[in-house]
């Protein structure tokens, strides 16, 4: 509506892809793209729907990387219910495996489409500093079960892969690898 403020609604991350061959490098790079994968399920998702299991699966296909080699996962982190869906969609993928999860859009709000590349980036900068961001807990959220969320302070661990996920409106999932360099 117009004159309406609107909190938390915008921002987002712009990234430079280079090919191997690419040159000169005008600065250093933080990580690559391993792999890609996307799925759509256009009905209401609910807890063990298979559309974002599907995507994740996909990408890691595409990277050519097992679960366990996946050290960090940036969930979308888009609100009740949707979160239930994530949830199960990790549980499932990582077979028990407690992976850490972060959300880094509880510290800077929901910015609609900017949001992917910005996890992207803040994925990018987590395995080039090897370091995971929290995820600010709300006052009353417990731990979703099976998962170890990484909660109000950054934590320093040795990470190789990161998975990043993100939904879009009407159905749409996606889920990227990305690396460390070696």
């Amino acid at each position: 509506m117009p004159g309406r403020e609107q909190r938390g609604r915008g921002g987002g991350a712009a990234l430079v892809l280079e090919t191997d061959t690419a040159h000169p490098r005008p600065s250093a790079p933080y990580g690559q793209i391993k792999g890609y994968g996307t799925s759509f399920d256009p009905v209401a998702p609910r807890p063990g729907d298979s559309g974002l299991e599907r995507a994740v699966r996909t990408a890691l296909a595409d990277a050519r990387v097992d679960p366990a080699d996946i050290d960090v996962v940036f969930a979308g982190g888009s609100g009740p219910g949707l979160d239930d869906v994530e949830t199960a969609a990790v549980t499932e993928v990582f077979d028990g495996r407690a992976v850490p999860v972060t959300s880094p859009k509880t510290l800077t709000g929901e910015m609609g489409a900017g949001g992917a590349a910005l996890d992207v980036a803040a994925a990018l900068l987590s395995l080039h500093h090897q370091v995971i961001p929290p995820t600010a807990r709300p006052e009353g959220v417990r731990r979703p079960p099976g998962v170890d969320m990484v909660y109000d302070r950054p934590r320093e661990t040795r990470l190789g892969n990161a998975l990043v996920l993100a939904r879009g409106h009407g159905g749409h999932n996606s889920a990227l690898v990305v690396g460390a360099l070696n």
